[in-house]
């Protein structure tokens, strides 16, 4: 038997006690990598990137302003390669604050998915907080309760969907459309480039012609 500090340690003890920190220590650690992983700024791509095969990316964003004079949200769906399937947004809405009309973005973005039938998404959005919210890393605040039941109802519809955080130099295209939405008022949706400024963001991003 041995000695400690004064105090005697019965071996079969210790034994049974160091067996016991291994089980606990295996059994929690599948519990942690399998928690979703949410990108930082430290670690996220600092420019767009093209989703894998079979999948679509939804980059999403919000025009938001307190007092509020114009607010809105804005879109844009890209497939594998890199091409624009469409865009769109919905001006003159309102929210209680930036975290709340960024979901609010998400969810019209969601909604469009579902109207096109497109159903197996990387959806990347600019606040964190909202997408720690929707993959329940974090506790989710009263007042978004709704929004956020009504995004996971759209979810339900759809096949497959990732709610990934994106820092804002990957989500340049969603912010400009959440922009001109905020200003014009009224919903907006394009199923091809469109207007030159709706081409020239759009092909910022992935590195195309810019059209003068």
């Amino acid at each position: 038997m041995a000695v400690f500090k004064g105090v005697k340690a019965d071996p079969s003890e210790a034994v049974h006690l160091l067996l016991n920190q291994v089980t606990e220590y295996r059994v929690a650690k599948p519990a942690v990598q399998a928690r979703p992983h949410i990108a930082t700024n430290s670690s996220a791509p600092q420019n767009w990137c093209k989703p894998p095969p079979s999948f679509l990316k939804v980059n999403c964003d919000a025009a938001w302003s307190a007092p509020a004079s114009s607010e809105g949200v804005g879109w844009v769906i890209w497939d594998t390669f890199g091409l624009v399937l469409c865009a769109g947004g919905q001006g003159d809405l309102h929210g209680s604050s930036a975290l709340m009309m960024e979901l609010l973005a998400i969810h019209h973005a969601l909604s469009a998915c579902v109207h096109f039938h497109l159903t197996d998404l990387i959806v990347e959005s600019d606040t964190q907080t909202g997408i720690l919210m929707l993959t329940r890393q974090i506790a989710v605040v009263s007042d978004l309760e709704g929004i956020i039941f009504d995004i996971k109802h759209l979810v339900a519809s759809l096949s497959r969907v990732s709610f990934v955080f994106a820092p804002k130099a990957c989500n340049k295209a969603a912010h400009t459309v959440a922009g001109f939405v905020s200003k014009q008022g009224g919903n907006h949706v394009w199923d091809d480039l469109g207007t030159d400024w709706l081409f020239n963001i759009l092909a910022s991003d992935v590195n195309l012609t810019i059209r003068y």
